[in-house]
């Protein structure tokens, strides 16, 4: 049977786990500083670059292959560079 000290021990730890879990899965955005220093807004704007071209790359390898297995139409403002 376990002590009162270890079921209060496991009590904690799992209300730790749900604390960090919730704080984990908040936005981005939310994560930000509401006045950052220069270096971190020139890191946060770097991040943002990096994430915008990943996105962009995506969302070019998914029009080419909708496009090639005949899903998707040529048209469009993005297919402009096709």
């Amino acid at each position: 049977m376990q002590s009162a000290q270890t079921r209060q021990r496991k009590r904690e730890r799992k209300r730790l786990e749900r604390e960090e879990k919730r704080r984990t899965s908040r936005p981005l955005i939310e994560r930000l500083p509401r006045h950052p220093r220069p270096d971190e807004l020139k890191a946060i704007l770097l991040f943002v670059r990096l994430l915008e071209k990943e996105v962009e790359e995506l969302e070019a390898e998914t029009d080419e292959a909708l496009f090639k297995s005949g899903k998707m139409k040529c048209s469009g403002p993005r297919f402009s560079g096709i």
